[in-house]
């Protein structure tokens, strides 16, 4: 097998480039819906004699603990 030329190498070197470049593209993207796509959550409850109080313990999108509050009637549950 002859050994490749310089114009060759370049050209080999070239193509790698834009494969590396094409997949830090793809890694960015992943990671930007990683979060989204990996939300963690939990739920507590507080039952009172009327109502009872839900708490939804999530991450937001950038990773940040986040909280939603909501009151049900005990009579809608």
């Amino acid at each position: 097998m002859p050994n490749p030329t310089i114009p060759e190498l370049e050209a080999d070197l070239e193509l790698i480039k834009h494969i590396i470049e094409g997949l830090e593209h793809r890694v960015t993207q992943l990671e930007a819906r990683l979060p989204l796509s990996h939300v963690a959550f939990g739920l507590t409850k507080e039952v009172g004699e009327e109502s009872t109080v839900f708490h939804v313990h999530m991450v937001d999108h950038y990773g940040r603990p986040a909280q939603v509050t909501f009151t049900l009637q005990n009579e809608d549950l």
